[in-house]
């Protein structure tokens, strides 16, 4: 099981103190509580996207939701502004085409744009703090070492990349979806 294993025994070593730490299974189950944690907030990832000479991926960053509800269980959705725009035919159709969109009713989408090559893009790879910027990057510096090596610091061996998520992206209760499929996404 390698680093997804927790060990822990089925016997418990206080069953006497619940005020204590050791108590009942609490140390199995704060162990698996950690482990979730680190990777929720951890979105390092072992696949390797390639990176094309504008320094962006062939890849659309979309969030779904469910819209606002406005009575007799019909939704309706915002409109997609700032950093996200409505998505192409063919990118909505690959959305709703993911089964975790029909199981949870997510009706609306917006593609959310991916950081301009530049000083946009440049500021996403390279610097810890990034202000005024809503968009997203992926960084990989085993493909660009110009990428900021410590903005994968937690990053655990074999998976040192990451699509960085800068300003208000995401949008509360969204669910965020990278799909990576060249040229399928024509508007």
């Amino acid at each position: 099981m390698d680093s997804q294993g927790i060990v822990a025994s089925i016997c418990p070593s206080n069953s006497t103190d619940p005020s204590a730490l050791d108590f009942g299974y609490q140390p199995a189950i704060s162990a698996m509580v950690d482990r979730l944690a680190r990777r929720l907030a951890n979105p390092c990832f072992s696949p390797m996207l390639e990176i094309g000479s504008d320094s962006l991926v062939s890849c659309s960053l979309v969030e779904a939701f469910r819209g606002e509800d406005v009575g007799s269980g019909e939704r309706v959705c915002p409109p997609c502004e700032g950093a996200r725009r409505d998505p192409s035919t063919g990118l909505r159709r690959a959305v709703e085409s993911q089964k975790i969109i029909r199981e949870n009713g997510l009706q609306c989408a917006c593609e959310v744009e991916q950081a301009a090559p530049g000083p946009a893009h440049d500021a996403c790879v390279q610097n810890r703090s990034v202000q005024g910027i809503d968009a997203w990057c992926y960084i990989d510096t085993e493909q660009d070492p110009t990428h900021n090596e410590e903005l994968l610091f937690s990053c655990p061996s074999g998976t040192h990349r990451n699509v960085r998520l800068l300003g208000n992206v995401p949008t509360p209760d969204t669910l965020l979806l990278l799909l990576c499929e060249p040229g399928r996404w024509s508007r």
